[in-house]
């Protein structure tokens, strides 16, 4: 599985530019889209990494909420930093090429590694975040012998809803509508 900090390296340097982690902040879409692809991306070993991903139960999931809403509340503070110091951080990249510089580099920096660190916990618990913006996770979740998405986001009370891996937020359905047993 691609490391946190490998992940990020990949953005930062990628020519893409839903790619690239200021954009990936700022925008809802770009690091959503950019993650779903990337996540479970590893470049030395494409063997199927399925054998990776926990699975979760929905008592499982569950039981999570309360570390992730306080895990993702820590992520959107640091987002919120980050995109506060992109201004000064963006004149710095221009200023580059004559040795620029800015004062507002190592407060990047620590807000960016402290980012990092807390989306590698919550990626170690086997959660799938979806976007940064809202907060949107997914549980890998196992139903007639396929996996699908249990799908939350801190403004919802309870795990409600899930998804096929292929639609995504828009094709959530609520839970008991399509799974006949939900653990």
């Amino acid at each position: 599985m691609l490391e946190t900090r490998d992940y990020f390296l990949h953005l930062i340097t990628s020519n893409s530019k839903a790619a690239r982690c200021s954009d990936c902040l700022t925008s809802g879409g770009g690091l959503v889209q950019h993650n779903a692809s990337m996540a479970n991306h590893d470049p030395e070993n494409s063997e199927d990494d399925s054998e990776n991903i926990r699975v979760f139960t929905l008592t499982e999931a569950r039981g999570l909420l309360p570390t992730l809403r306080s895990l993702l509340a820590r992520v959107s503070k640091e987002r919120d930093a980050l995109i506060d110091i992109r201004p000064e951080i963006d004149r710095a990249r221009e200023k580059a090429a004559s040795n620029g510089g800015t004062p507002f580099g190592q407060a990047y920096l620590k807000h960016m590694l402290a980012f990092t660190a807390i989306v590698q916990k919550i990626q170690s618990l086997g959660v799938h975040v979806k976007d940064f913006k809202t907060g949107l996770v997914d549980f890998p979740y196992e139903h007639d012998g396929r996996i699908v998405f249990l799908c939350w986001r801190p403004d919802e009370d309870e795990i409600g809803w899930w998804h096929e891996i292929e639609a995504g937020f828009a094709g959530r359905r609520p839970l008991g509508d399509d799974l006949d047993e939900i653990h």
